[in-house]
């Protein structure tokens, strides 16, 4: 047996499966929201490719965005919907919202590749790990040349586990007052309701936190990585290989298995200690090894590999073909080289007040803008700095591991005041820039050593894919971060050696020329693509994790067709005994059943006909038929490994459960020529119809028997955790039947016995179910 080496989920997996078709606002949604949800819902289930899904371009041609045009910018940015799930998506690619959709989307039929369950842990290892903890990233594929599957994906239930260090700078009553100041300093309307009350659900980019209600998932830079790589596999050669993209400022895996943002704990905090997913290995468990991280920046303390950003290939590209990229439609024109002699003997700086310092004492932005407020000036008669911020940033910060969440003081603000800014052609004219980190090393670096100035380079612990290549006072000079005076010493070096400047000056454009353009980005992905395929190759099975998996199962049922049919034939009389009663007039369903339980027709000329049924319901994936107390359940040819699956979980893994549990409806018999499942007809409502016509006119009075429904569920859930790891993967409201009861009814659970006075709560549609078998996953 086999697909893939997963475990038990975690307990909040439990808890959110629980609830998940009990979302109030969800249900409410999909009572009132248009028409075509469902077909649409049907597409993302059933589909390979996320392109289908795309709403706006990746890039626009030259010509077709004004770059300065406000009103085009704008409807240009309003994006339709692209996952139906989730009504907040709203990103350009579709975005998987949770694991579901992940499992649906990472692998494409058309790949031509097929692989082990090495290579499958490694990815969902990896999956598991930026899903859970740092919430978003993109899972690339690349087969044949050509980017099959670009899947970014959010959690859409994310739960840091961070929340309760999270305090306020003493200076403000509360973590509301402190975010309420920065909202209205910041020039935006306060709303308490729009703050997440839940910290739990609070999302972290290192030291910077979101915590806006309800969440919203942003995907600035997604579309530029997809064009990126679109190109990069037309005019190169690439080989077969998977990888997860990071696009955010800070890299995620760190070499010492602590957690990743450690910044937001008090000590040092191994993730182990953490560790929510572990994956068998014939029944040991043990940690799968991660596959690579591609990030924009890293870290001598992470094992991410920086790679070209996605700013770079904003850069390149509008110099290329003049392409633009929402939603800033950016333009980066190549810089006119200007007479070193006609350059200004002072050190210039233009940024936003990024960085997670909000003093001037631990941010370097701060710092040098009051620096340059001196106006000290320098023996060729002209000031040192011209540092100034251009747009303030006064979101709320940690400044340190163990600190707490501060803001840039109204004073600091006041005292600094903005500075106009200044376009890179502009700063070219002056002979040195001041190169400043924000929150993360600044990817502007790579256009700054096109301006034909000196780079005054600032420390950062964080690197870009190409620094390793910088050389000091070669390509830059360096700027001692612990000496505050550095910058004026180096500034009058440099003008005590003004032809070495103009020289270094000169091999920084030369590196930018040869290392910093279109050609060379691409050639830098190549090789990182390269040496990632070696490192881990993709390891080619000749099944399919789903073929192997059906394999099995079909196995399964012929041993199991043998042993019946081999008793059948040396027990006749008996075998009579065993036909279930006529439940249609000219119409026999035959049971058999041996010792393990096991359901087969044995006469194949006793098949069921197509006008059986007196109600028949049909989507695109079965045909439902009603008669009699019992449901035919009928799969498409093209869905038959889906079916056998089904077959499969409910034979071996729901029927045993239904025994004790009533919450599972049971399988009765099965007719494989016709690919029918017999199922026992559960009356009742689905609970989505039950919700509409009960809670929604009286929620006081229903919302207690809700309550009681939804215990049914994560008692019967946990149940079935316990006995094989079972988890539903498809408990919407439309799932769940609510059957009414004549009578109390007594359920044993786990170590107690409950009572049931007027609804069960019975779950169908097993299709996408994952159950744990011999410490191995099927799903």
């Amino acid at each position: 047996m086999r697909v893939t080496n997963l475990t038990f989920p975690r307990a909040s997996e439990k808890k959110n499966e629980c609830f998940r078709f009990v979302n109030i606002q969800s249900s409410f949604f999909l009572l009132t929201n248009a028409a075509g949800g469902d077909d649409a819902c049907r597409m993302l289930d059933t589909s390979y490719s996320t392109g289908c899904f795309q709403t706006l371009p990746d890039a626009y041609p030259a010509g077709t965005i004004p770059t300065n045009d406000e009103t085009a910018a704008t409807q240009t940015r309003e994006a339709k919907r692209t996952n139906t799930r989730y009504r907040l998506f709203r990103q350009v690619h579709f975005t998987a919202g949770d694991i579901d959709q992940f499992l649906t989307h990472w692998t494409t039929e058309t790949s031509g590749c097929l692989h082990t369950t090495e290579h499958v842990n490694k990815v969902l290892t990896t999956f598991h790990y930026l899903f859970y903890y740092v919430k978003k990233a993109i899972f690339v594929r690349i087969v044949n040349n050509r980017v099959r599957v670009f899947l970014p994906f959010a959690n859409a239930d994310y739960e840091n586990d961070w929340h309760m260090h999270v305090r306020h700078d003493p200076h403000y009553r509360s973590m509301m007052h402190l975010l309420q100041d920065v909202c209205e300093r910041s020039g935006h309307a306060f709303a308490t309701k729009r703050v997440h009350s839940d910290r739990s659900a609070w999302c972290a980019n290192h030291g910077l936190v979101r915590f806006e209600y309800p969440p919203l998932d942003g995907d600035s830079g997604v579309n530029m990585l997809k064009n990126m790589l679109d190109d990069l596999c037309r005019e190169r050669t690439i080989p077969d290989v998977d990888f997860f993209l990071n696009k955010r400022d800070f890299p995620l895996v760190r070499a010492d298995g602590a957690a990743p943002y450690d910044i937001l704990y008090p000590t040092p905090t191994p993730r182990d200690t953490h560790q929510r997913h572990w994956w068998f290995y014939d029944d040991v468990m043990q940690p799968s090894p991660f596959l690579p991280v591609l990030s924009m920046t890293t870290h001598a303390d992470f094992a991410d590999v920086a790679v070209p950003t996605w700013d770079d290939w904003c850069r390149v590209s509008f110099q290329h073909d003049q392409r633009l990229f929402a939603r800033e439609f950016r333009a980066y024109p190549p810089i006119a080289p200007v007479p070193w002699s006609g350059k200004r003997n002072t050190a210039v700086f233009r940024g936003a007040s990024t960085g997670l310092g909000v003093t001037c004492a631990t941010n370097p932005r701060l710092f040098f803008a009051a620096l340059s407020l001196q106006k000290r000036r320098h023996a060729w008669h002209d000031v040192y700095l011209d540092a100034g911020i251009t747009k303030w940033n006064l979101r709320a910060r940690m400044d340190r591991p163990g600190g707490c969440f501060r803001t840039i003081a109204q004073e600091v603000v006041d005292e600094l005041g903005t500075a106009p800014p200044l376009s890179m052609q502009e700063q070219a004219h002056y002979k040195f820039i001041l190169h400043l980190p924000g929150h993360s090393e600044a990817y502007r670096l790579s256009y700054e050593l096109a301006t034909g100035s000196v780079v005054l380079l600032y420390p950062c612990p964080y690197r870009l894919w190409f620094m390793d290549r910088l050389l000091p006072y070669e390509h830059f000079v360096p700027i001692d971060a612990d000496d505050p005076g550095d910058v004026f010493r180096k500034v009058d070096w440099c003008l005590a050696n003004d032809d070495r400047c103009q020289v270094i000056a000169a091999r920084a454009r030369a590196f930018y020329d040869e290392h910093l353009s279109r050609d060379a980005v691409l050639d830098a992905w190549t090789r990182t693509l390269r040496h990632v395929r070696e490192a881990h190759p993709p390891s080619y099975a000749s099944l399919s994790l789903f073929d192997t998996q059906h394999a099995w199962q079909k196995q399964r049922w012929t041993r199991l067709q043998m042993h019946v049919r081999n008793w059948i034939t040396h027990h006749p009389a008996e075998a009579k005994q065993w036909c279930v009663r006529r439940v249609h007039r000219s119409n026999d369903v035959v049971e058999w059943s041996d010792r393990e339980q096991a359901y087969w027709d044995v006469w194949q000329h006793l098949c069921l006909p197509e006008k059986w049924a007196s109600w028949c319901d049909t989507t695109d994936r079965v045909t439902v038929r009603l008669a009699d107390g019992v449901v035919l359940k009928r799969a498409d040819d093209a869905d038959d490994k889906a079916w056998w699956h089904e077959v499969t979980v409910r034979r071996f893994f729901v029927n045993p459960l239904a025994v004790s549990l009533p919450h599972f409806s049971p399988m009765l018999s099965v007719c494989v020529d016709r690919r029918v499942m017999v199922l026992r007809h559960i009356a009742g409502p689905s609970l989505d119809t039950w919700i509409r016509r009960n809670l929604l006119k009286d929620v006081g009075r229903r919302m207690e028997r809700l309550l009681r429904i939804v215990q049914q569920a994560c008692l019967a859930l946990h149940d079935a955790q316990e006995a094989c790891g079972f988890v539903h993967y498809d408990l919407y409201p439309w799932n769940c039947i609510i059957t009414p009861l004549a009578s109390p009814t007594q359920v044993r659970y786990h170590g107690h016995t409950m009572r049931w006075r007027r609804e069960l709560l019975v779950m169908v549609d097993f299709g996408k179910s994952l159950v744990i078998h011999q410490g191995r996953l099927c799903h």
